[in-house]
């Protein structure tokens, strides 16, 4: 299996028993999550956060980051392959060496893992200016379903025939304004592979993230931080709906992963941990 783990989860229990299972069990990590470990006090949370994984450096995956992922076509044969960042990959094992090497006292190394942090809380801080100038659009796009409609997501009852029209439509209206206003799509793909686009799916969490916020009580009073985390959360959603599922804390992230694989199975697109879930229960039935 290939799991795609949240930062909450990296130090886990949960996660070394995944690794520690099955040889053939990965652990997937992609480009915010890598961030992550590096901001803050670059030097205490990175050897921190990747003890675990280090002790599994053959068995962990590393994603292309969400630029890359963006202009992947949607074409079902190698979906997963193409997402996955080979190189980096494949030199995981040499980069946990040079982690090593820095905790011993190698200053060169150091020096430049401390640059690296300092490039992520750079970038997280500018996702902060994004997600508090987004606040007005979020609000706007929260409030297309009613008052009704949004106790029914409150409460994860099953939406209405108007509630899946109304997402869908947005859905594939956010889809094309993103492939041609974003500099990193090159065109809008063929209907049946645009399901499987990253961007595709990343605007489908985002979207399940912001109607679930809005029943929740909208979004203009909810700290900036909170909705640069919520998009952080959502590109994991959308990176998981590739793989056979998401290790995670976080409820909202799980309940929109959940979502999202629903509606992407319905839609035939290709959903591997929905395939799983049915093989399991074709097996207990």
């Amino acid at each position: 299996m290939r799991i795609v783990i949240d930062s909450n989860k990296l130090q886990s229990d949960e996660l070394e028993e995944f690794l520690k299972r099955n040889s053939s069990n990965r652990a997937v990590l992609t480009d915010f999550v890598a961030m992550e470990a590096y901001k803050g006090n670059t030097l205490v949370g990175i050897f921190k956060s990747l003890e675990i994984i280090s002790k599994f450096p053959n068995q962990i995956v590393i994603l292309k980051n969400s630029v890359s992922a963006c202009r992947l076509s949607g074409r079902r044969k190698s979906l997963q392959k193409r997402l996955i960042d080979q190189n980096q990959t494949n030199s995981f094992s040499i980069f946990i060496e040079h982690l090593i090497r820095a905790k011993n006292g190698n200053m060169g190394i150091a020096q430049e893992l401390i640059e690296k942090g300092r490039m992520a809380d750079e970038h997280f801080s500018e996702m902060l200016n994004v997600a508090q100038e987004m606040k007005p659009a979020i609000e706007v796009l929260g409030k297309e379903f009613t008052k009704k409609e949004r106790r029914i997501i409150r409460e994860n009852d099953a939406y209405t025939h108007e509630m899946a029209t109304k997402l869908i439509s947005t859905i594939l209206e956010i889809s094309s304004f993103i492939a041609a206003d974003s500099p990193y799509v090159r065109k809008m793909p063929p209907q049946n592979e645009l399901p499987n686009t990253f961007f595709f799916r990343f605007a489908l969490a985002c979207y399940f993230m912001i109607i679930r916020r809005s029943s929740e009580g909208g979004v203009l009073d909810t700290a900036p931080e909170k909705l640069r985390n919520d998009f952080v959360d959502m590109g994991i959603v959308a990176y998981g709906t590739f793989f056979d599922g998401v290790l995670s804390a976080d409820n909202r992230l799980l309940t929109v992963f959940n979502d999202s694989c629903i509606f992407l199975y319905s839609i035939n697109a290709e959903v591997p941990f929905m395939n799983s879930r049915i093989t399991v229960a074709e097996n207990h039935a």
